[in-house]
């Protein structure tokens, strides 16, 4: 079967752009492309940025090679480019490669077209696994360094938490029931609690809250939690469950696992303010030595996959990097802390 390719071809002569195409099959690919011939149809087919490849006619009687590369550049798109003309001197090749060209080939010698092609998608997808590596380690860097510094804000935190707890408490102790001032403790207290839940949080996003792990039946955790779900998602979300009654028993706190389960439950029925569906699947998964291809770093082995999903309004890409950054929210000022996926990331990690 042929593999599908977009070639743009920049070039004056149908006749010359069908010998092209000719090539391109022979080598066992499914050209889809176009033909272009000025600078204004040009700008028009680089709107699209799906292609895979530009063959680019140096002389052109209203455009030429330079000036397709120039429009290439100033359109910023890693594009392979090649550089097909009847004659071109040392000096113009030279001169092309200078300026982005990947490659050049004559006309008369068009068995190089194909070889050519390969290479130079092959370098792409090289330059593109490396770009994304590079992308993934600062993302790795900026977690760790928005981790470390909350975790070291909230440890200090909470421990001005324990004194501020532990002075209200004995306030309120020391108190007659009938005393208005205990209202005022009271209200000291709730704020405090509530602020101690958030620091928890917070040590859960930098790994340094305490945990306790144990043996656990995710499955029996889930129905466990199911109830709190529920309440979480109100009545006009359906809670489905899909759980593999030969689920491996993994090692967690069954605490923290809840607290996931619950953060995800709540940011899946704020996408679906209209009510839907939301799933909770369990199942084992064999990972193979050489299939990470994220760049997670798994070891091969057996693991158990805990899956959650909804059907609600998704997420903008521009939002998807900043999911798990604590404080990052797009609730309205006093709807979100910012640090419910932020909890989950930690408590994963």
């Amino acid at each position: 079967m042929s593999e599908p390719i977009r070639v743009l071809i920049v070039e004056d002569s149908e006749d010359d752009a069908f010998l092209l195409l000719r090539e391109i099959r022979s080598g066992g690919y499914d050209p889809y492309f176009l033909r272009v011939d000025t600078p204004e149809t040009m700008k028009s087919a680089l709107s699209d940025d799906n292609w895979d490849i530009v063959l680019i006619d140096h002389v052109m009687p209203h455009f030429s090679g330079p000036a397709a590369l120039a429009l290439l550049e100033d359109a910023g798109l890693d594009l392979p480019t090649i550089i097909v003309s009847g004659v071109i001197g040392e000096e113009a090749a030279v001169n092309a490669m200078r300026a982005g060209g990947r490659d050049y080939i004559l006309k008369d010698r068009l068995n190089r077209l194909v070889p050519a092609i390969e290479r130079e998608l092959g370098e792409l997808r090289r330059r593109k696994n490396h770009k994304s590596m590079q992308e993934q380690l600062f993302q790795s860097q900026k977690m760790e360094t928005v981790g470390r510094l909350a975790g070291g804000i909230a440890h200090d935190f909470n421990n001005m938490l324990t004194a501020i707890l532990g002075y209200t408490y004995s306030g309120i102790r020391d108190l007659p029931e009938e005393d208005h001032r205990r209202l005022y403790f009271e209200e000291i207290q709730k704020a405090a609690e509530r602020a101690a839940n958030l620091t928890q949080q917070l040590l859960a996003f930098s790994r340094r809250q305490i945990i306790e792990p144990k043996i656990v039946d995710m499955n029996r955790l889930i129905v466990d939690t199911s109830t709190m779900i529920r309440s979480v998602v109100g009545e006009g979300v359906e809670l489905v469950t899909l759980l593999d009654p030969n689920l491996y028993n993994v090692k967690v706190d069954s605490g923290q696992m809840a607290r996931v389960l619950i953060n995800l439950a709540t940011n899946a029925r704020d996408a679906m303010p209209e009510g839907g569906k939301f799933t909770v699947e369990t199942t084992n998964v064999t990972f193979d030595r050489g299939a990470d291809e994220s760049g997670s770093g798994m070891a091969p082995g057996d693991y158990m996959v805990l899956e959650v999903s909804d059907n609600g309004v998704g997420i903008p890409a521009e939002v998807k990097e900043h999911l798990f950054e604590p404080f990052f929210t797009t609730k309205e000022v006093g709807k979100g802390t910012g640090l419910g996926l932020a909890t989950c990331f930690g408590i994963v990690e």
